[in-house]
């Protein structure tokens, strides 16, 4: 299990002004303070299943931080912008905490449980592109991952990302943004999504995968994720 805040700061600039677009660059700083905690059980050793969820609530947690940085470059023209981004060039690592090792004779299991308590945040290549309308207030976007990287539990992702939004005039209600968003990695599923900006600068977006799964007959959806994000702009 794992409890991630992050703190960000970042800082761009146009670099090369042109009549047919602009070319900006920047960097982030990206602070992770994590709270990670890891337990291991032979199945052999499995005989109530309630004792093995009260072991994983009541197993301990080791806080670790560090520092990600980020570079990127973004060309804007009238209509349309293209980006690339590096994210976590330095890849940062994280320790879980150590496990008993004393039930395993397994040398491959034994040595998969001492790589497994270092999490590395891998270096991953971003690409997006947008076009927009003449006003600006309908946009296309499509975003990539072009490598694979793996989440603090070991999963794999790879978003491809399409989506569309309309920009108001309105202060309360500024944005709302539509999408779908493919892992290409991993799981390989796909989400449906939506999201709007409230108060310019408060960001809500909700997304459901299309695939579901049956839970004590009632089906429900394999993934829902939701987030709420905070931005200001200086």
């Amino acid at each position: 299990a794992t409890q991630t805040t992050e703190l960000n700061l970042g800082y761009s600039r146009q670099v090369w002004p042109t009549s047919a677009g602009s070319l900006f660059l920047g960097a982030e700083a990206r602070y992770y303070k994590m709270r990670l905690s890891r337990l291991s059980v032979r199945f052999g050793d499995i005989t109530d299943s309630d004792e093995l969820f009260d072991a994983i609530r009541n197993s301990d947690y080791r806080d670790d931080s560090g520092i990600g940085f980020d570079l990127g470059a973004l060309w804007v023209a009238n209509n349309y912008q293209l980006g690339l981004q590096i994210a976590n060039i330095n890849e940062p690592d994280f320790e879980f905490p150590g496990v008993n090792l004393e039930p395993y004779t397994s040398e491959s299991i034994i040595d998969f449980l001492i790589r497994d308590q270092t999490y590395v945040a891998e270096r991953q290549w971003k690409l997006e592109g947008s076009l927009f309308s003449a006003n600006r207030r309908w946009s296309a976007n499509l975003g990539a991952d072009m490598n694979p990287a793996q989440d603090p539990l070991g999963d794999d992702y790879q978003w491809l990302t399409i989506s569309g939004g309309y920009a108001t005039n309105s202060w309360w209600l500024p944005g709302v943004r539509f999408g779908y968003r493919q892992n290409l990695a991993g799981t390989e599923l796909g989400y449906l999504g939506f999201g709007l900006t409230a108060f310019k600068f408060v960001n809500f977006d909700v997304q459901s995968a299309l695939d579901t799964v049956k839970i004590s007959g009632t089906k429900l959806p394999r993934g829902l994720m939701a987030s709420i994000g905070f931005q200001i702009a200086w």
